[in-house]
């Protein structure tokens, strides 16, 4: 029952995301919601081709509390861990520092990215500096496959 209730939410979302993101993006700015988009991103000696899938998430900082939601499809395998990693620029890969919960349709190939994090004020800084960015693994993928930096 769990995951025809995940599977319908993603299908919903997708459907949302495709037909509504040119009339969202305004309303997600004003709301305190920033948009981050999940595209492939091949793991080293991983051919580009092998990796494929996407998503959207949606995230908010409140206070020093980083709240994130969002969807992931299409992966080539089952999604296993999301993590939030800090680079040390916007586009250079980094270490991961927090955790976040990834709950997958039976498939385990789409599913639901969720998580509220306390951020230190290193991490708060790395945040606005551009430097965060979320990256989920899946199996046969140990670092990385779907990533999206948390730019403002």
């Amino acid at each position: 029952m769990a995951s025809k209730k995940l599977l319908t939410f993603c299908v919903a979302g997708l459907v949302a995301s495709a037909i509504f993101a040119p009339l969202v993006a305004p309303v997600s700015a004003q709301s305190g919601l920033t948009r981050s988009r999940l595209a492939s991103a091949p793991p080293y000696r991983v051919q580009q081709s092998t990796v494929v899938g996407t998503g959207d998430v949606w995230w908010a900082l409140n206070g020093s509390t980083l709240e994130v939601s969002g969807y992931f499809k299409g992966l080539a395998s089952s999604a296993t861990i999301a993590r939030i990693h800090m680079g040390q620029m916007t586009g250079v890969q980094g270490n991961a520092v927090l955790d976040l919960d990834v709950e997958t349709a039976e498939d385990g190939q789409s599913g639901l990215i969720t998580g509220s994090v306390n951020l230190s004020s290193g991490q708060v800084e790395a945040l606005r500096d551009g430097r965060l960015y979320l990256q989920l693994n899946s199996e046969g993928t140990e670092n990385g496959h779907l990533q999206g930096w948390l730019l403002q």
